[in-house]
């Protein structure tokens, strides 16, 4: 297994496990070949997240704990002693997409730093699950079903 693959997988795996620990349950991970030629692997990872209404209304806490799970993937690889390659589209998106979720809060942008603290202490937390989710979408590929595409 490549070193990209192996990246990848890390990647996807704090999303996954973070997103778990924070109460919405994995529905899909995927590692696959990038059909593009700027990364060797592309992924994604699914988590079914609590509503507001589910959470008495809390939107602002909804927010925060996705971009909390948006961060945890650029953590897990970087706990494990990978530098981000330049090509690493799916980090951009990542960051802006916590950021959008951030924005959503009145004092959101504010928040940023403690998000990242959030997504640190988890992947931190949760370090050997998200290593063993990580090796097994190395060797499967993919763990759950996938959402239907729209």
């Amino acid at each position: 297994m490549t070193q990209s693959r192996e990246y990848r997988a890390l990647h996807e795996a704090g999303h996954a496990i973070v997103g778990e620990m924070l109460g919405a349950p994995i529905v899909y991970a995927t590692i696959d070949p990038a059909e593009e030629e700027e990364a060797d692997y592309v992924g994604a990872a699914f988590n079914l997240y609590p509503t507001p209404e589910q959470l008495l209304g809390a939107e602002d806490w909804c927010y925060l704990l996705q971009a909390v799970v948006l961060l945890s993937g650029h953590v897990a690889t970087e706990k494990a002693g990978y530098q981000t390659p330049n090509s690493d589209r799916g980090l951009s998106l990542d960051y802006a997409s916590a950021d959008e979720m951030l924005g959503k809060i009145s004092i959101g942008r504010e928040l940023r730093p403690a998000a990242e603290a959030m997504a640190e202490l988890i992947v931190t937390l949760a370090w050997s699950r998200i290593k063993a989710f990580a090796q097994e979408l190395e060797e499967k590929g993919s763990y759950g079903t996938a959402p239907p595409k729209t």
